[in-house]
């Protein structure tokens, strides 16, 4: 891929629909997410907010506005260079979106992905319409081109040893095509925003935003160490998303559980207070049911259940 610099709008859309990583006009970008709106956030975590963007010519892409609570990160972000933003370029994958260009502000550092044919996986999960025709064997292959994008970066992105992380796996940062391939975004950025370890880190709690719903490793934000395991729990909550009940993010606790008559919540604190077995089936129905968008349970699936454990596992003991 080679590298060209461009300030124009005529010019930045230039560079979006050309095969060359080059720079964006600022006004531009701001522009096609509406002036970076709320309603055009597609999901926030521990590298800054994606948007989803869209010039006057209808032509569509997402932008990744670096962002950071951490003084030291955020300095970091606007610190990077032309040279540091190319490297992410080596990325190239099946599984992983390309990024397109980038655009540099005073305000902020934004990279640019393609966005025309793909869906994020987060919005995918959270539509009726289009979960509903998401079959088993299209969440298998989202679950392994998952695992295999991850493990592409930690094999063949090695750097003295030190295998490449992506340390912000969830279900917003993995986007589909229509052939329900999976593309996953913000490879390489490990590399140029390492981890940091003070007080301030600590004080926050988070690096970068955080990671929406839970899908960081617990030991990673309480300690602030990254590992292969770290990464495989990311994995392993984003893979219950299409797997699970779909829409409620059970693993994460971010659930709409609370309301209802009566609610699902109420009626499992109500299990260990009832000798009536029928109530246990009934909350689990209950969780089972709601806003379940899954097809129906094949018994042909059980081998690719199986595969899932071993790709985890290998993962883990890399």
């Amino acid at each position: 891929m080679s590298f060209m610099s461009h300030s124009s709008d005529h010019s930045s859309r230039s560079v979006l629909q050309s095969n060359c990583f080059g720079e964006v006009g600022p006004k531009y970008v701001k522009d096609c997410t509406r002036n970076w709106a709320s309603q055009s956030k597609l999901g926030g975590g521990t590298f800054g907010v994606v948007y989803e963007a869209r010039d006057t010519d209808g032509l569509k892409f997402a932008a990744l506005r670096l962002e950071s609570k951490h003084p030291g990160y955020r300095q970091r972000m606007r610190d990077l260079t032309e040279q540091d933003l190319e490297t992410l370029t080596a990325f190239e994958h099946r599984n992983i979106l390309s990024v397109l260009g980038y655009s540099k502000s005073e305000e902020a550092t934004v990279l640019l992905y393609p966005l025309a044919g793909v869906t994020c996986l987060k919005a995918a999960l959270d539509s009726a319409e289009i979960a509903s025709k998401m079959e088993w064997s299209s969440r298998i292959k989202i679950f392994i081109g998952i695992v295999a994008a991850l493990e592409y970066c930690y094999y063949y992105h090695r750097m003295g040893g030190t295998p490449c992380y992506h340390r912000d796996v969830k279900p917003s940062n993995v986007f589909l095509t229509v052939e329900w391939i999976p593309k996953l975004v913000c490879c390489g950025l490990s590399r140029l925003i390492p981890l940091v370890d003070d007080d301030k880190t600590a004080a926050l709690g988070i690096v970068g935003l955080g990671s929406e719903g839970g899908f960081l490793c617990p030991e990673f934000t309480r300690d602030r160490t990254f590992d292969e395991k770290s990464e495989v729990f990311s994995v392993g909550v984003t893979a219950l998303q299409p797997l699970g009940t779909v829409g409620n993010w059970i693993i994460t606790g971010r659930t709409s559980f609370v309301d209802g008559e009566p609610s699902v919540t109420e009626q499992i604190s109500e299990i260990s207070e009832d000798d009536d077995s029928s109530a246990e089936d009934e909350a689990v129905e209950a969780v089972l049911g709601a806003r379940d968008r899954r097809p129906e349970w094949e018994a042909a699936l059980l081998p690719a259940i199986r595969e899932f454990a071993k790709l985890t596992v290998r993962l883990g003991s890399i």
